[in-house]
């Protein structure tokens, strides 16, 4: 905002002024100071309201904001569909799928392209099958082959010692029933 709206900003010299950001609705009431041929704009509070009044001057600014799309995920989807579309589908069907995995320790009921399908369907213009590559993608970025294999050796290891768990309680059950036919 500064590069962009410094000389409007310093046409204002030491006074008040309200700061609009149109796209999110945001009013910020700063004071211009003025010094040395310097300014400094120091705010005095940030307030969110579509019809703000005040008898102070505007500044109007559009925020912009850094795409952080992945480049392998535009290329998927081209140039006709939204990325934050794709990215916001993508978000979602991250939570979903780790919600299930950590429901289900870790075995999917189903396929992510399921879920991907499920999710494909609140977003128009989105396919499923792209987002199920996208959340395969992401995955693979994000995990280390370490970790990943350390984390399934972990939940072997837990399903096997439940498994161990209830072969000693039937041979612990059955050697108590064996103790009691021989008191009779």
């Amino acid at each position: 905002m500064a590069d962009n709206k410094g000389k409007k900003i310093k046409k204002y010299g030491n006074k008040e002024a309200i700061l609009k950001d149109m796209q999110s609705d945001l009013n910020l009431p700063v004071v211009i100071n003025w010094k040395n041929g310097e300014f400094e704009v120091v705010n005095k509070t940030i307030m969110r309201k579509k019809a703000f009044k005040s008898p102070d001057p505007e500044v109007k600014y559009e925020s912009v904001e850094e795409d952080m799309t992945p480049r392998w995920l535009k290329d998927m989807i081209g140039t006709k569909m939204s990325p934050k579309k794709y990215k916001h589908a993508l978000d979602v069907l991250t939570k979903i799928v780790d919600r299930k995995k950590k429901e289900t320790n870790g075995n999917l009921r189903h396929g992510v392209v399921y879920y991907a399908a499920q999710v494909a369907k609140q977003y128009d213009g989105v396919d499923a099958r792209n987002l199920a590559k996208a959340y395969e993608k992401s995955v693979s970025e994000a995990t280390d082959p370490v970790d990943a294999a350390s984390a399934k050796i972990d939940r072997e290891k837990e399903t096997d010692k439940k498994k161990h768990d209830r072969i000693l309680d039937r041979a612990r059950l059955a050697r108590a029933r064996q103790k009691n036919r021989e008191t009779k």
